[in-house]
């Protein structure tokens, strides 16, 4: 069965990549900072705090780019037509 125009299961689909997404995000900040502050030896975690952060303003806008293209994927809008191409010609009197 093919999903319709109207149909929740293209939202939902839409709405659970969009979860899984910001998830792997998050977690490959809160993994980088980690790591650095690994490498770096330090025991205050400032790199994971400085990666959790920057990270959410690239998160939402990375989350906001996918979700418009999936939804213009998923909803491809019509080629607009002219009015006047659909009329007939006026037939002089």
């Amino acid at each position: 069965m093919t999903p319709t125009r109207n149909s929740p299961q293209i939202a939902i689909g839409i709405a659970g990549a969009m979860g899984c997404y910001i998830t792997i995000l998050a977690a490959a900040s809160i993994l980088l900072g980690l790591w650095i502050d690994s490498l770096l030896g330090n025991e205050r975690r400032i790199a994971t705090l400085i990666c959790v952060l920057a990270g959410i303003p690239i998160n939402l806008f990375s989350a906001v780019w996918l979700t418009l293209r999936l939804i213009a994927r998923a909803f491809p809008q019509a080629a607009p037509t002219s009015k006047r191409a659909e009329e007939p010609p006026e037939e002089p009197n």
